[in-house]
């Protein structure tokens, strides 16, 4: 399956109540509650810029 969401580029709030800042493919922005991006590989990716593993770190 093919991933329209380019990359997180930030987030607000703490653990599991965070929302999250997507940066589309098509440019776009938005902000997402954390139950709708916890499968998205590219989170994964940013909890690992910020050296965390786990959204219970943030």
């Amino acid at each position: 399956r093919r991933t329209l969401v380019d990359k997180v580029l930030a987030h607000s709030g703490r653990c599991a109540d965070s929302t999250f800042q997507i940066l589309w493919k098509s440019g776009d922005t938005t902000w997402l509650p954390y139950d709708r991006v916890a499968k998205l590989g590219v989170l994964k990716d940013y909890f690992a810029v910020l050296g965390i593993e786990h959204v219970s770190e943030l």
